[in-house]
């Protein structure tokens, strides 16, 4: 049975292989989409990913963070679920009327090397992550980031389980149904629009987990402007 993800997708002839706006996915299908079993990044030798020393060196912690991340996925997916698709998709045709610069993306690779604000959609999950893409790699580059980074554990929660917004990263390929994108001459005007937009996206269908634009005291900045909501 064949599946329809977005008029950029398709299946190719190979059963690993699947184009998705333009780009070759050769991952099993059920790698391709979030779930349960593939949140928690584990490498082949089975260690886990981390970012921070904080949990790295505190082995005792693992477990019961683990476990945090699992319950706050059950949350957010029940979370998810009780989101209307029928309000979401009036909110995204207001942002849309609202930046009429931003215009939708079938084919990634047209973005190659192309700077500016790009949002990206997950219908099942009435969710929008905005981001900027700045420098000689360009939007392509910046999406398939997300695609295909592992996040660390230590990076799975941002705050509380109860309150804290899944990072896009966790996400993979085929939950991104939609996308849409805006050129930028400069850094600078990418930023302000990256900007201005995520501050337009309702709190409960925003995937940004800190204020948009350029964060120039890093880590310590996002953390300071983290964003969360009440998952309960």
């Amino acid at each position: 049975m064949s599946e329809s993800v977005s008029p950029a997708s398709k299946h190719s002839r190979t059963a690993h292989a699947r184009v998705h706006f333009g780009i070759r996915c050769r991952l099993p299908l059920r790698d391709l989409r979030l779930s349960k079993r593939n949140l928690i990044y584990k490498t082949g030798r089975g260690n886990y990913l981390f970012k921070d020393k904080w949990l790295r060196s505190n082995r005792r912690l693992w477990a019961s963070h683990k476990k945090r991340c699992l319950l706050n996925y059950d949350l957010s997916m029940a979370y998810f679920k009780r989101l209307s698709h029928e309000d979401f998709n009036n909110a995204l045709e207001r942002l849309l009327a609202n930046f009429a610069q931003l215009q939708p993306v079938y084919d990634l690779r047209e973005f190659d090397g192309v700077q500016g604000v790009y949002m990206m959609i997950l219908d099942k999950y009435c969710q929008i992550y905005v981001g900027k893409a700045c420098g000689k790699h360009g939007i392509k580059h910046r999406i398939l980031r997300h695609w295909h980074n592992a996040v660390p554990l230590d990076r799975l929660l941002s705050g509380e389980p109860e309150e804290s917004i899944m990072p896009i990263d966790a996400f993979r390929a085929l939950d991104t149904t939609r996308i849409y994108a805006a050129t930028a001459s400069t850094a600078a005007n990418a930023g302000s629009l990256e900007r201005a937009l995520a501050d337009a996206v309702p709190n409960c269908y925003s995937l940004n987990r800190t204020k948009a634009g350029d964060l120039t005291g890093g880590l310590h900045e996002a953390i300071q402007h983290r964003r969360t909501r009440s998952l309960l």
